[in-house]
Order: C-alpha cells, then structure tokens, then sequence
C-alpha cells in the first residue's frame, strides 16, 4: 500500500483492535477531514486544526551551519571543520515536526534535532506555532522536559531546534510490548507505572505553575529514558493557561483529549489532568479508555465524556483508590476533576505513601489501616483489649458509608419503540384554565409523538401539553436528556418533582419573555425561586445536553455540562406525588432524546425533623406541628432550631392561625438573624400582613428583606399568556 492510497476502514479497524495503541497510519486522521465534521480513523495521532502530522517522503534538511573552528580561523587542526551538525537517522514524527538524531561537532555530543514540517516556512501560522513550541518548551526548565538548546533556520529554508536526546523508548512503545506479554521492567508493576505517571504529571504542574498548558500528553509522547528518565515531549500544541484562542479549534489525540476539546471548547488545566488520566487508564488496562468501531459513535462517546468501564477481571487487577483517583481525573465534567495537575500530583503520592486520597472518602477503616502499617508492634500487643473498640468503629464506618450513595442510572429512553414507548412509558397532560388545571390527555392527541427516533413536540398549536415519566422513582433525582429546539419560540420548559408542570418545579429556558433567561418557579402560583441569565438564546436545530437535579433541597439545572441554576428550597415539595419529571411544548417545536433517569437513595440517618415533614406533606398540620415543638422543648441547642422554629409558623399558617404564625416567624427572625431561614421567615410574614391587610407592616418587612444581600428574593408571578411562561 503507497502513501498516496488511503488503508480502508475496516483495515485500521481491525489492525487498532489488534494492537490497541499502535500507531496508525498519518493520513487517517486528518485535521481537514475533522474540520469538514467527517469521523475518521487514527485515533491515537495528533491532529491539530490546520496543521499536517505526516512528514513521510519530505527530503531531510540541509544542515549546512558552519563550525566553531571554521568560524573563528587559526584553530587546533584536530577541531572538527565543515558542518556544525551532522544528521543521523529520522527518529519520529509528530505533530509539528520531524525528529532526527544529530551529531552536535562543536560540542561533541549527540542531541535530538525538530525540524518542521516542509511548507511551514510559508505559513506563517505554523512557522509562529513551531517557533513558540521551542520558546516554551526552552523556558520550561524542569527534569521531566527535555531542554532546548538551539533554533536556527537551514539554507534550504527549514525551520530546526536542537534539544536534548534520550536513549530509551516511549511509554506507547511499552505499552505494546506488555499487551505482546513481553512487559518492560520500567513498568513491571502497578506501583511502577503510578510512578512513571507521576513524574509527568509532576513536569505538567511546573507547565500549569508557568501557565502552559500542554493538550496532547499520551504514550507515544511521554520518553523512558534506559537510566529512568521520564520525559515529557512534544509541546508543539502547547497553549497559554487561560488562552481564549483554542476555543474552536481542534487540538490532541483523540484516544486520550478530554470531552471539552473534542467539543472543541477552550482547554485548560484540568483538560490536561484527563490526558494524563487517559494515559494512566491506558497504562493500567493495556488498552485506550474509549473506543468504538463506528467513528461517529467514538466521537459522540467522546464529547459526552463516556469511557468503557473496567471489567470485573480489570478491577480486580487494580486497587479500588487508584481507579477512583483516576475516574476522578477523568470525570466527564470538568469543574469535578482535580483543578491542575499538582492536585493529581498530591492524590497520587498519597496512594503511594498508603494516606488519604481526595478522590475518595477517607474512613475510619481506611485510617486504621494506615496505623497498623506504622505502629504495628503497638498493635499486635494491644489487639485484644482494642477488639471491642474495632467491631463499634467497623459497625460506624459502614453506617456512614451508607450515608454517601452514589448515583443509579436505572432507566433509559431513546424513543427506538416510536409510538409505542410514548404510550408505554410515558403520560400526557394538557394544561388548561390560564395554567391553573391539568387535564389527562391520550399520547396521540397531545401534540406529542416519535419522528426519526427521537420524541418530537409540535409547538405550532396553542396548545399546552406535558410530557411526563410514567413509572416510579424514589429518592433523589437527577435527569439528562438532548434537546433540539426547531421552529418556534426559543421557550424551552421542563420540570421536576410533579407529574405536570403545575405541582411541581418548573425550570424556563427563555420564559417569561426573556429569551436570554432561565427561571424557576414552584407549585400552582408559579412562584419565582429564582432566575439567572443565559449567555445566548437557545438556538435552533442545534443539539443541547441537559441536567436537572432534585437533590435533598437542592435544585440544579446545567446546559452542556455548565451548571446555570443551584437553589435550595427550605419548603421542598415532597411526597409520592412528587416523584416524577417530564417536558412540556409551549410555542416552540422541538425533539427529546436520549434521556438518561437516575436515582439516588436518601440518607440512612434520618433528620429529627423528617417524621413531622412527612406529617405536613400529609397535610395532617397539627401532628406536624406538636412534633417541631417538641424537637424544640428537648432540644434547644440542637442543629434544626432554626428551621423547626420557621416549620412551626408554616403550620400555623396552614391551619389558619395566621397572628401565632406571624409572630413565630418574628421569633426566626429575631433568634436567627444570620440563618438563610430567616429570610423565608421574613417572606412568609409579609405575605401573612399583606393577607391582614396590614400594609404598613408588611411594607417595613419587604424593606428588611430588600436589605438582605444573601439571596434571591422571592416573588410571586402574575398568571401570563402561555408565550411568556
């Protein structure tokens, strides 16, 4: 096969699965086919917007720079005369460049020669690119980064810099020879590869102190040197921590680029910390941590930040904190990852060292562990008396590891059923009576239905339907789904916690009419909790990826992995009833896909104030009520005072003893002046003067709660037409 004569897919398919971390051929994966949005092969090269990674059939450079001895005339005779470099053989290409091995005569030692690729000398974009490569690289004096030593250009125009040379192999070349079983000694062990991985990530945080961010740390980059040298090469990607220019650009490998460069978003520090996790992945299992055949699917996998999870037989094989310091490293949002490389850094030396990591939560178990490693004569002496103290600290440690669930996934949807799993799993409602009732409709007469595999809205008709989940959740919730706006007006609302938007929690994208908002509202009189500005209205036939969250009292929603809206609601709507989502079409045509639905279970150990909630969710006002007092009668230090004092006045409101409740929310305030409490407290009291038609009261409370910088207030929003809410 000639260079000019692209290897079929189904060839570097099959020729990847095999190797895993070969590298594949230059032409099949090129920035130009990635810009004109066509997936293709080559995952593990560099590609780099504009710029060509293959320097196959480019003549060498003609290194013609004079030597010392030369230069300066009447010299000892055995001084070396004629060309200063003499070229050796071509050691790699990357890229931005080819790598040569070269003879330096004037100071008689070898070195490694980059010479950019032919035609950069007449793009000045890459000409500029390949130069800040060795001005960054040459500042940043560090073991884990080869030096540069020279940059000149040669007579036949081609732009060089001479650096130092390492006698080894790459990490990428290791990593073939143990998935071969013939594993390298550098990288035996899981301790040893942790500490290869650790001396980069320790060279990435003297680039992230300098403010350079590398983009394209992986195997092949990465030299083992054959005295333990561990060197971190090619920073012709490198960018400036901070830098607004990589926004929109394509940078990396696409085995290894964290999901915000292959969505083509600016890269930052924490986009270097997933490559070195990308990296360690790799190193651990012997294969990339995502893959598909399908490109297209690869890159979807990619954006979303999906990894193929560990097997069984993988997890046994690694310990449990490492694999969570590396999935942490790897999280598909960034703002979750560690904040720069020497956060790694110091999780990673903390595994070494057997101590506590932040990827994980440190247990007593965990704590004892470490103490019998170190005290282990004490230990042994002092085991039978410390039995009984053991077996109470293991029985806590579980408990509290209990406390901390993690999120279920336990339903899907992608509409594959069409219509049938709209009528199946899902109910329809249309809100009627100025958003004041919802009415049960059929799916076929909701204005709902399934077009090209996703839920489609037609948001043509005055109509206002809902969409909603029609099986059974409990516990905390948290939603994901692809929103595609069409046609129509950019409002774009879902909800949470009710089977309609009319019951529960209504989140607005672009309601109101304000197409640059997001507001969310509660219960039938739409109350405003609070509203935050978008940077852009929602724009049409472009795909959004979606989260809204019910956690605790804490509402949560985030477009595109950026949390825009967190609240926390002291008056949490609970109950069975409450215990759904759904979509609703107001104005504007749109499709729902992959929806992703999980769960969370609450706490083991309940809050003192649970039974009386429940109580008062069951409108039994009174029970609730007597059991607040008595929490406060046994307990007048305890953590909830403040807020059984203010659950105390709400029940007095809902049974109509609105002058007790007005002076029991007086009592919050005045007890806890600096508790968010008080400001519910003082709302509450208002709307009761306001209701006693005591406006001058209720005047000097909105002044008090105007003076409170703290929170959001909250309003009471006025019935509209359908198009603004």
């Amino acid at each position: 096969m000639t260079d000019s004569e692209p290897e079929s897919v189904a060839g570097i398919q099959a020729r990847f699965r095999a190797t895993a971390g070969a590298t594949l051929p230059g032409h099949a994966f090129g920035a130009e086919a990635l810009l004109q949005g066509e997936p293709v092969n080559g995952m593990d090269r560099t590609v780099s917007d504009g710029a060509s990674s293959s320097g196959v059939g480019r003549p060498a450079p003609v290194l013609d720079r004079r030597t010392l001895a030369d230069r300066l005339g009447d010299l000892p005779p055995e001084l070396a005369r004629g060309s200063r470099y003499l070229l050796g053989k071509l050691l790699g290409s990357g890229g931005s460049g080819r790598v040569f091995a070269v003879r330096d005569r004037d100071c008689a030692r070898d070195v490694a020669l980059k010479v950019l690729h032919g035609g950069g000398i007449r793009d000045p974009d890459r000409l500029a690119r390949f130069i800040v490569e060795a001005q960054v690289t040459s500042r940043l004096e560090h073991p884990g980064i080869l030096p540069v030593y020279d940059i000149d250009v040669s007579s036949d125009g081609d732009v060089y810099f001479t650096m130092r040379k390492i006698d080894g192999m790459s990490l990428g070349e290791c990593i073939a020879l143990a998935r071969d079983g013939a594993v390298p000694v550098a990288i035996a062990s899981i301790s040893d590869r942790v500490a290869v991985i650790l001396r980069v990530a320790e060279a990435v945080a003297f680039a992230h102190h300098r403010e350079v961010i590398h983009q394209d740390i992986k195997p092949d980059n990465i030299m083992l040197g054959a005295f333990g040298e561990v060197v971190l090469v090619d920073w012709g990607t490198a960018i400036g921590s901070g830098s607004v220019t990589s926004a929109g650009a394509l940078a990396g490998t696409p085995l290894y680029m964290s999901p915000e460069q292959a969505s083509r978003q600016a890269a930052d520090e924490r986009s270097d910390v997933y490559c070195i996790a990308a990296t360690l992945f790799h190193l651990l299992f012997l294969r990339p941590p995502t893959w598909d055949d399908d490109p297209r699917r690869f890159w979807e996998k990619k954006r979303f930040g999906l990894i193929d999870a560990p097997t069984a037989a993988e997890r046994a094989a690694v310990p449990d904190r490492l694999l969570d310091i590396v999935l942490k490293a790897m999280d598909p949002e960034r703002g979750r990852r560690y904040r720069g490389a020497a956060e790694l850094v110091s999780d990673l030396k903390a595994w070494q060292d057997g101590r506590a990591i932040t990827a994980r939560r440190d247990t007593v178990l965990d704590r004892l562990r470490r103490f019998t490693r170190r005290n282990r004569p004490v230990v042994i002496t002092g085991a039978l008396s410390l039995a009984a103290l053991l077996l109470v600290a293991g029985l806590l440690w579980r408990e509290k590891q209990r406390e901390y669930s993690r999120w279920s996934v336990v339903a899907t949807e992608d509409f594959a059923g069409g219509d049938a799993a709209l009528t199946q799993r899902w109910s329809a409602t249309r809100i009627v009576d100025t958003y004041s009732r919802a009415v049960a409709v059929p799916i076929d007469q909701s204005f709902w239905s399934v077009r090209d595999g996703a839920a489609y809205s037609d948001g043509s008709s005055a109509q206002i339907t809902n969409l909603s989940w029609a099986g059974a959740l409990s516990g905390d919730l948290r939603v994901e789904w692809t929103v595609t706006p069409i046609s129509g007006s950019s409002n774009v609302n879902c909800y949470i916690g009710a089977r309609n938007r009319i019951e529960g929690y209504v989140f607005h994208l672009g309601g109101y009419g304000i197409n640059t908002s997001i507001t969310l509202t509660k219960g039938p009189a739409a109350e405003i909790l609070v509203r935050r500005a978008l940077p852009a209205p929602l724009a049409a036939s472009r795909a959004y990826r979606m989260r809204m969250e019910r956690a605790g009292d804490t509402l949560r929603y985030a477009i595109d992995g950026v949390e825009v809206i967190e609240y926390s609601d002291i008056d949490m709507l609970s109950g069975p009833e409450h215990q759904s989502f759904g979509f609703e079409t107001a104005g504007t045509t749109l499709t729902i896909d992959d929806v992703r639905i999980s769960t969370r279970p609450l706490p083991l150990r309940s809050s003192p104030l649970t039974a009386p909630d429940a109580l008062y969710a069951e409108r039994l006002y009174s029970s609730a009520r007597e059991r607040y007092e008595v929490y406060l009668l046994h307990h007048p230090d305890g953590d909830e005072v403040a807020v059984a004092r203010y659950r105390v006045g709400r029940c007095l409101a809902s049974e109509g003893r609105d002058e007790e409740a007005i002076a029991m929310f007086a009592t919050c305030e005045r007890e806890h002046p600096g508790d968010e409490v008080a400001t519910d407290a003082i709302v509450r009291r208002a709307s009761l003067l306001l209701k006693l038609d005591r406006e001058g009261e209720a005047r000097s409370a909105y002044a008090e709660l105007a003076r409170r910088p703290c929170r959001i207030f909250r309003m009471a929003a006025r019935p509209g037409p359908p198009a603004h809410r």
